[in-house]
């Protein structure tokens, strides 16, 4: 490069090249000034342009009026605009955009070489406010700036966090996540997931999922991963959905955040957009006392034994009940209610109408009585509250740093730049002081300081406690068509020859959905599955004849062979019979049972016990209900004990009912149908087992040998009610070992066939933290009156749900949010 100077230097002569060389520079740097001074009033032109442009196209929005666009969108740009209006307003021609609320408050606007960027500060009349994003790219055509794309997202708000969203959205699955629309195509969706900050992307992936490729993102609000996976799809015509995630971890609050896309339906710039504009909500701890005794006195207290109980993901999914229960103390606390003269309160619709609204933001205009208020402390003959009740709840109340009857305390609370707070609530056990469940409350600061319920959701320790002990074959319960464990007639299963027929339904559901499968015990696969339509019918029970598993609705019944190959039509019972009993699932419930050859029903109702002919449509009074006498007559004024749950026996020939009684079964009435029809009661020293699924060739009478010294039930024992011939054999007494012996009416949890009982027991009540409790499953060989323990359980509460002629158990489990479903070997 010196040697390249030398010709400049010695231009002309005498030196005279010194001077040519600055000459030339001055030249040359006040050209490029000019040029960058005019690049720059080019640029400050075109910026000031695009805000000019841009503050119009915000203003369209503001006014509602496209006509303030049309002007700077480019042809492609105007075309899909007519095209849009036509379809949503079937006018191409109609300038009417946006919605009337919530309506554009103010904008600010940036721009950033050629584009815009539109933040819309939005509200509503409730009030509340929204935050809108739009982004618009510039090109241009003729040599005017114009708008070329338009994208438009608002602000969708998790507890913590915030993120862009260019659809709508909607909660979906009970609530459990936010499903993302394209009108009606579902785009993908966000949810929070527990996360552990030991562990890596595999602890969200499970193996329901081939994972394409796993991405670690750092340069975002949250470390993240980006997982593509290939899913089987639930429906449709393309067997496998790819997916892209994103996970957004917070170790701080052992969450992530998922975020998913259908990969083909989202664009890897609309992707990125929506990822990019993920953002933390700033908050705070609150540790100021008056603060916390503020939410704790006025909010928290009393959502311990009402909304407490009832996770909600915002105030529409709460129950009447629950919303009742938690504002009547409220309203008793404010005084808002009229005294009468019995010392009771009236409260009208309209005051529980406006506290509803106030602590939950729902609206709910009219109430029934029987089923949205409270039993005890409500009324209904005098459609008054029982005020003494409740100010003895409110005296009792205690601050959060003093400990309340139900274990619960304060945990930390937050709030954030956007007026959430998020408290939690921790159930602890006494002696220990581990968390056995977390409650975290969402609320929201109003306009005027007060707060109202957003969602409550409950978590439990990531910890597992349950341990099992013996031979047994683990279960998926979804694949015999059960969602949840239930000791409540959610599961029941016996023999049909040599398989395992198991009868799964959400016992949660009024009317639970039912499906029958058949499992192969020597193969340990399951053969066949059946789903059964209930609509809203209502399910009711099984029975297994030789050649037949019958299905009982509340108004009629179907049935299939042992093999599920299809259920029949339905054959209907008549309304008049069915009158008079609840639709629900409990014991309340019309009960029958149906004949083998499907020609008649045996059912209970007012006066006792019937039987229905199918084809001549006749009842006929076969035994009545037992007359009450002694304390339930005199003291309760009980007139008779009702006959219940009828089931066929002996091959037809007679009919075995559950006798009710004061504080517990009477008995059982056995009834011949031979001519004379002959009822004949059999008095219960101890429970009858009955067999939710129909009874076999006997009934066991489960009994216990009371210890008084020891004060302990030193034994048990067990009589059968045997119906071929007639006849009840005595009791006599198990031979069990002291783990063995249940500390609790083991008849409450039960299953029986004509070979085995199979019962729970509890091993000892000394533990000082229920993760502690032990358990046994047992099976009682009904030949040797032998117990044998064949399951034994740490923590995990176990139920039994049948039991098969070899003396192997169905059984399921459960301790806080941990579960299992399975069968001994």
């Amino acid at each position: 490069m010196k040697q390249g100077l030398w010709p400049i230097r010695n231009l002309g002569k005498k030196g005279k090249g010194w001077i040519v060389f600055p000459l030339i520079l001055m030249v040359a740097c006040t050209i490029g000034v000019f040029l960058a001074w005019q690049n720059r009033e080019s640029q400050a032109a075109e910026e000031k342009e695009i805000l000019r442009v841009a503050g119009r196209w915000a203003e369209g929005l503001k006014q509602r009026d496209g006509r303030l666009r049309y002007d700077d969108m480019t042809p492609a740009l105007q075309k899909e605009f007519k095209a849009y209006q036509q379809e949503i307003s079937g006018n191409a021609n109609n300038w009417v955009i946006g919605g009337s609320s919530p309506w554009v408050e103010s904008y600010e606007i940036d721009v950033q070489g050629m584009s815009a960027f539109i933040t819309y500060l939005t509200k509503t009349s409730n009030p509340a406010t929204f935050i809108k994003k739009e982004e618009l790219s510039f090109t241009k055509e003729k040599g005017k700036l114009v708008v070329a794309e338009s994208y438009e997202a608002d602000e969708f708000s998790g507890d913590f966090y915030t993120l862009f969203i260019p659809w709508s959205w909607a909660r979906v699955n009970d609530n459990t996540y936010i499903s993302f629309f394209d009108g009606a195509v579902n785009m993908g969706g966000i949810e929070e997931v527990a996360y552990e900050a030991s562990r890596g992307a595999e602890q969200f992936t499970g193996n329901q999922a081939k994972v394409i490729s796993t991405e670690s993102i750092d340069h975002l609000a949250l470390p993240a991963y980006q997982v593509v996976a290939d899913q089987q799809a639930s429906s449709g015509d393309h067997p496998v959905v790819r997916y892209t995630h994103y996970y957004f971890l917070s170790a701080e609050k052992g969450k992530a955040v998922h975020l998913y896309f259908e990969t083909d339906k989202v664009a890897e710039k609309d992707a990125q957009r929506i990822v990019k504009s993920f953002s933390l909500i700033p908050e705070e701890t609150v540790t100021d006392g008056a603060a916390l005794s503020r939410l704790w006195d006025g909010y928290l207290y009393f959502a311990i034994t009402s909304i407490g109980n009832e996770p909600f993901t915002d105030g529409t999914g709460l129950s009447v009940f629950t919303a009742v229960d938690y504002v009547i103390p409220q309203i008793v606390k404010d005084g808002a209610y009229e005294l009468l003269e019995n010392g009771d309160a009236r409260i009208d619709d309209k005051t529980l109408s406006q506290y509803i609204k106030k602590y939950f933001m729902v609206d709910i205009e009219s109430f029934h009585p029987e089923t949205d208020f409270p039993g005890g402390i409500y009324h209904e003959e005098q459609d008054s509250w029982n005020i003494s009740i409740l100010k003895r709840r409110l005296d009792q109340a205690a601050g959060y740093q003093e400990g309340n009857a139900w274990g619960m305390w304060l945990g930390k609370v937050t709030k954030n730049s956007h007026g959430v707070i998020t408290a939690t609530m921790e159930s602890r056990v006494k002696s220990t002081g581990r968390v056995e469940l977390t409650n975290t409350y969402t609320l929201q600061e109003g306009p005027e300081g007060t707060l109202y319920f957003v969602r409550m959701v409950r978590t439990y320790p990531a910890e597992k406690h349950v341990v099992l002990k013996g031979d047994y074959t683990s279960l998926n319960l979804a694949d015999f068509g059960i969602e949840q464990l239930s000791s409540e007639g959610g599961i029941s299963a016996g023999n049909v020859g040599d398989h395992l027929l198991v009868q799964g339904s959400k016992s949660d559901a009024e009317f639970p959905p039912v499906s029958l499968t058949l499992y192969d015990l020597a193969e340990e696969k399951i053969l066949k599955k059946l789903p059964v339509s209930l609509g809203d019918d209502g399910f009711v029970g099984l029975r297994r004849t030789d050649d037949k598993v019958i299905v009982k609705f509340l108004d009629g019944f179907c049935y299939t062979d042992h093999a599920l190959t299809a259920l029949s039509e339905k054959i209907t019972i008549p309304r008049e019979l069915v009158a008079g009993h609840e639709k629900r699932w409990h014991y309340d419930s019309f009960r029958y049972d149906v004949s083998a050859d499907l020609q008649s029903i045996v059912y209970t109702a007012g006066e006792g016990l019937y039987l229905y002919n199918l084809s001549n449509r006749k009842s006929t009074l076969l035994a009545e209900n037992i007359p009450a006498e002694g304390k339930a007559k005199d003291d309760f004024g009980i007139a008779s004990y009702p006959l219940m749950d009828p089931y066929f026996i002996n091959g037809d020939k007679g009919v075995a009912v559950r006798i009710g009684g004061y504080e517990g079964d009477r008995g059982m009435m056995i009834v011949t149908l031979d001519k004379p029809v002959t009822p004949r009661v059999i008095e219960a020293t101890h429970p009858f087992i009955w067999n939710w699924a129909g009874v076999s060739d006997q009934i066991p009478q489960w009994g216990y040998v009371y210890d008084e010294e020891k004060n302990i039930n030193s034994a048990y024992t067990v009589a059968m009610a045997k119906f071929d011939p007639w006849e009840i054999l005595p009791a006599q007494e198990i031979s069990m070992t002291s783990e063995q012996l249940p500390l609790i009416d083991a008849s409450s949890n039960m299953v029986y066939n004509d070979k085995y009982i199979a019962y729970t027991s509890q091993l000892d009540d000394n533990y000082t933290d229920p993760a502690e409790r032990r358990y046994t499953i047992n099976i009682v060989d009904l030949s040797t009156l032998k117990a044998e323990t064949v399951l034994e359980l740490k923590a995990g509460c176990p139920a039994v749900y049948g039991v098969t002629e070899d003396g192997r158990v169905l059984f399921g489990y459960s301790f806080e949010q941990e579960t299992g479903f399975g069968i001994t070997r």
